[in-house]
C-alpha cells in the first residue's frame, strides 16, 4: 500500500495536535532556517551516498544504520 505525502502529512499533523506538539515549518526557499538538517543532508549525500555503488535499498539502509551508530 502506498501512502502519498498528502496522507502522511495529514496524519502527522493529526498526531501532533493529539499530542499537543506544534509543527513549525520553514519558509519556502529558505533552507538556512533549517541549517542543521540541511548540513546533515549534504553530509549524507556527498560523504557516502555518492561515493559508493549500492546493490539495493537494504544495503543503503544497513550502511546508514552503521554510520549513525559509529
Amino acid at each position: 500500500m502506498y501512502y502519498g505525502p498528502e496522507l502522511v502529512s495529514g496524519r502527522l499533523m493529526e498526531w501532533a495536535a493529539k499530542h499537543q506538539i506544534h509543527i513549525q515549518h520553514i519558509q519556502p526557499g529558505k533552507p538556512q532556517q533549517n541549517a542543521y538538517v540541511e548540513r546533515f543532508n549534504r553530509t549524507v549525500r556527498y560523504e557516502w551516498l555518492s561515493q559508493h555503488y549500492w546493490e539495493s535499498i537494504n544495503e543503503v539502509q544497513e550502511f546508514a544504520t552503521q554510520w549513525m551508530y559509529k
